[in-house]
């Protein structure tokens, strides 16, 4: 009965079941908690008892060895093995308990104590295994309080070199806490088991100066430590990748009640941003938990250990060095007016080699909680807003760079064919549509086209009358359905979260004129550079349009072996986006773009690249532009053995955005 009832985790029929002698040393509320509280703890979730033979001791007495197979969420599967004594009082058996029921071998006055084992959380590595996003520990200032003769001598004298009040200090110091040893991996060499330290203060390497550590080293019971006490992620290139790679901060309230599953003590770290946020659950791993007993004399014996299995590393697609050259590219042409992003991807597989958004931040900036006042700059808009990814976050007209498209769009619906000549009258580089219900002002190109415009010398020149035309002939229910049918309707998977682009604010083409403007990329459509770049990669592929990825697997040290958990795979999100047929017209156009058109500034000798550029109004703002170029090789690089196509969009005060192709060209040749 005791051990079916242990099976149910009916704790208040097992003290029924009590021997006389038993309930006078421990009351029902007291045994109750004792079991709840462990099973509590180790997250219980069944019980299996499976009782030996029994021994006859006397006619009085009785021992019935038994096992306990414990399935716990913390610690897994093990086995318990005790002994069940009973007693005869008055013709009536029962258990004679002791914490021995508990766990095996304890007595009176041990304690059960429930230690987590932290799991290191996974790192961050480029393509050549540079670390990006590292596990450190800060500076940490404590006080051994079995070393301080003067508490309150020793608060008068810390606080104002710590900054801290003297009463936040004296409660710090009052608050005690056992520190128990924390361990990663193999079974290690114990620390004492209680030691009265108290953490103070965390800082930075930068703040803990040699002069501020001698200062307070010269305290009493004061100490400084750097390998265990405050973990903290670390960005060894500052800046450099921050939008992509994010930053970690301590769990809040808010953190726990939005991942009610979460594994991460309440006092770890979590992502906040960029692949940190996105990767979350890989790199945490899952922490390992130990059940020991501490007797009275701070002896520790181990019942069960679960070791932790540490976070998975994140191997990237991405070369530090190239990001390092995109970075400084966009560094030295932008000014404090302006921003601007560079993405560079392989065209064939859709891996990132690169991705920046300027202005950036230092994701260090938030190892152990960012102060009010940098929150504020970085927040401002009147300091182009460095937190926000501008790659995969701004949505952005694209502009000319999307004429391709547009031309891709005429000759799969049938609208015009390779040959077509525009035939309308244009005066002025303004044209005017001769048709039913245009009430609009003329469409404006912004230099003369070589006759005859065609679609050729329209791509060339990048002529905005031609693909006006163009689009209003495929008509607005048909270049709606392929502007769908390109992926321009929503967000592109990826490894990070990328905007939603949109093709109309109403969900059609409310005019004519609508139509018209969209065919050139103004008009209502928006779409993110990280979208455009692996957008316009169909282009160079064949017809392909695919995820954007960085993380190319996920790998994990288990014992002595680094293995690799999951290997990524291109990931083709459209396939055959533009028809075999089509391609094979339109593709050729983008090599004259760069050899005698729009986009002669990334024209590189030796090197076949194809590309276009584009410039965009935002709204009715004409003081101000968005700046595009992209462009891609049709041959392999010799130093990474892919292809590279490098996308550049920049927010730049109207016509100062010559400079774009100077990092584009820098970028395809690096």
């Amino acid at each position: 009965q005791f051990l079916s009832r242990y099976e149910r985790m009916d704790f208040p029929r097992m003290y029924s079941l009590l021997s006389a002698h038993s309930k006078r040393e421990i009351s029902l509320n007291e045994f109750c908690d004792r079991y709840e509280s462990l099973f509590d703890a180790m997250k219980v979730t069944s019980v299996v008892c499976t009782a030996m033979e029994a021994t006859t001791q006397s006619e009085t007495g009785r021992t019935i060895p038994f096992t306990v197979a414990v399935e716990s969420e913390r610690l897994g599967s093990f086995t318990l093995e005790m002994t069940l004594p009973l007693e005869l009082q008055k013709r009536r058996w029962g258990v004679d308990w002791s914490p021995s029921l508990i766990l095996p071998d304890m007595k009176d006055g041990d304690e059960i104590r429930l230690y987590p084992i932290a799991a290191s959380r996974g790192e961050i590595f480029d393509a050549s295994g540079n670390l990006l996003a590292a596990n450190d520990h800060a500076p940490t200032v404590y006080v051994d309080l079995d070393l301080v003769d003067d508490p309150e001598a020793l608060v008068r004298m810390l606080a104002p070199m710590l900054l801290i009040s003297e009463s936040t200090l004296r409660t710090k110091m009052t608050a005690l806490f056992e520190e128990e040893p924390t361990q990663t991996g193999e079974e290690s060499a114990s620390a004492p088991s209680r030691v009265r330290l108290v953490v103070l203060k965390a800082y930075t390497e930068a703040e803990m100066t040699p002069e501020f550590e001698e200062s307070l080293l010269t305290l009493p019971g004061v100490g400084i430590e750097r390998n265990s006490f405050t973990p903290i992620r670390s960005y060894p290139y500052g800046q450099l990748l921050a939008h992509l790679l994010g930053y970690t901060g301590p769990v809040t309230a808010e953190d726990l009640d939005a991942n009610p599953g979460m594994t991460i003590p309440s006092d770890g770290l979590i992502g906040k941003a960029g692949l940190e946020k996105s990767y979350n659950d890989a790199l945490t791993g899952t922490p390992g938990w130990e059940l020991v007993i501490l007797s009275e004399d701070g002896k520790r014996r181990q019942i069960v250990r679960r070791a932790a299995q540490n976070g998975q590393d994140l191997r990237l697609s991405i070369d530090i060095e190239l990001q390092r050259q995109a970075e400084l590219q966009l560094m030295e042409y932008l000014t404090a007016d302006m921003a601007g992003t560079v993405v560079v991807l392989d065209p064939d597989t859709g891996f990132l080699q690169a991705l920046a958004s300027y202005p950036a931040f230092d994701p260090n900036d938030f190892t152990l909680g960012i102060s009010e006042t940098l929150w504020k700059y970085y927040n401002d808009p009147k300091n182009n807003l460095p937190l926000f990814d501008r790659a995969t976050r701004g949505l952005y007209p694209p502009g000319s760079t999307l004429k391709p498209f547009t031309a891709s769009i005429a000759l799969m619906s049938g609208a015009v064919n390779s040959d077509y000549v525009f035939q309308g009258t244009i005066e002025d580089n303004l044209w005017t549509p001769d048709i039913p219900g245009w009430v609009y002002p003329p469409i404006k190109r912004y230099s003369s086209t070589p006759n005859p415009l065609n679609m050729r010398n329209a791509m060339i020149h990048s002529d905005n009358i031609f693909f006006a035309d163009i689009a209003m002939r495929t008509g607005t229910a048909e270049f709606y359905r392929y502007c769908q049918q390109f992926g321009l309707d929503r967000a592109i998977p990826s490894d990070v979260s990328v905007s939603k682009p949109g093709i109309t604010n109403s969900g059609e083409f409310e005019t004519i004129k609508d139509l018209a403007d969209s065919g050139y990329g103004q008009g209502e459509i928006l779409i993110t550079p990280l979208q455009m770049a692996s957008l316009f990669a169909s282009l160079a592929n064949g017809g392909t349009v695919y995820s954007p990825a960085m993380v190319e697997s996920l790998c994990r040290t288990t014992g002595r072996e680094y293995e690799t958990v999951k290997e990524t795979q291109p990931t083709p999100w459209i396939s055959g986006a533009i028809a075999d047929d089509v391609l094979e017209k339109v593709e050729p156009l983008l090599r004259l773009v760069v050899s005698e058109g729009t986009a002669k500034s990334i024209n590189v000798d030796g090197l076949d690249v194809h590309g276009k550029t584009g410039t965009a109004q935002i709204g009715d703002d004409r003081t101000r532009e968005i700046a595009w170029i992209i462009g891609y090789t049709a041959s392999v690089c010799e130093s990474t053995g892919t292809r590279r196509l490098v996308c550049v969009t920049l927010e730049v005060p109207a016509g100062e955005a010559d400079f774009r192709g100077k990092i584009a060209k820098a970028l395809l040749m690096q």
